[in-house]
């Protein structure tokens, strides 16, 4: 035929295109189904049931303390459950040396805490002090990084559509490469063809005459 390479890339690429098409849409649909089953492999009440009967006879109780004088680092806490209830407090020391003091309790009705700050326990040492970070991105503004996210979170959220194209934009080097090897090849079958027949027909001529 007369089609050029760029004519033969054209037609495999809409030929391929609906091919592509339909696996993109099977593999989202996949992945979405796959999300939605792993969340929604118990029902509300079957995943009450069960964590009802996991905290029936659940029982433990710890304690811990840090205190780092040079750091000026002092934490503590302590906790105790018994079956679905939990009652327990921790304290720390924030930046600016007030003591922070929080008793809470959970349970099936929900979380309920009390907290204290008591201003002034611990005069921080000005080494102590924390300084503006000096490391990666130091500088970076909340706006720049929020930004990045957001233009992250639209490129993930890709239509379908924009999917297909991407794809056919990947792969079309291959498509022009593999059609312009495979025209290569016709061409030099048909020169082959075509000498051959002129040799034959030389031939043929030399037997006549002679």
């Amino acid at each position: 035929s007369g089609l050029s390479a760029s004519q033969l890339t054209s037609s495999v690429v809409t030929s391929l295109q609906p091919a592509i098409a339909s696996a993109v849409a099977e593999a989202l649909r996949n992945t979405q189904s796959r999300t939605s089953t792993s969340v929604s492999a118990l029902s509300p009440e079957e995943e009450e049931r069960i964590n009802a009967q996991q905290s029936a006879n659940a029982q433990y109780n710890y304690e811990y303390k840090v205190g780092d004088d040079d750091k000026q680092t002092y934490i503590s806490h302590k906790e105790a459950r018994d079956g679905q209830n939990v009652e327990g407090s921790y304290n720390y020391i924030d930046a600016t040396g007030s003591l922070v003091t929080v008793n809470y309790q959970a349970g099936p009705m929900g979380y309920t805490e009390n907290r204290e700050v008591q201003e002034g326990a611990v005069q921080i040492d000005q080494r102590n002090i924390p300084q503006p970070w000096s490391g990666p991105l130091a500088g970076v503004s909340s706006s720049t990084s929020s930004a990045s996210g957001s233009s992250s979170s639209s490129s993930s959220s890709l239509s379908q559509s924009d999917l297909i194209a991407q794809i056919l934009r990947a792969i079309q080097p291959q498509i022009s490469s593999a059609v312009q090897s495979a025209v290569g090849s016709r061409n030099r079958a048909s020169t082959s063809s075509f000498n051959a027949g002129v040799s034959s027909g030389l031939s043929s001529a030399n037997v006549q005459t002679a």
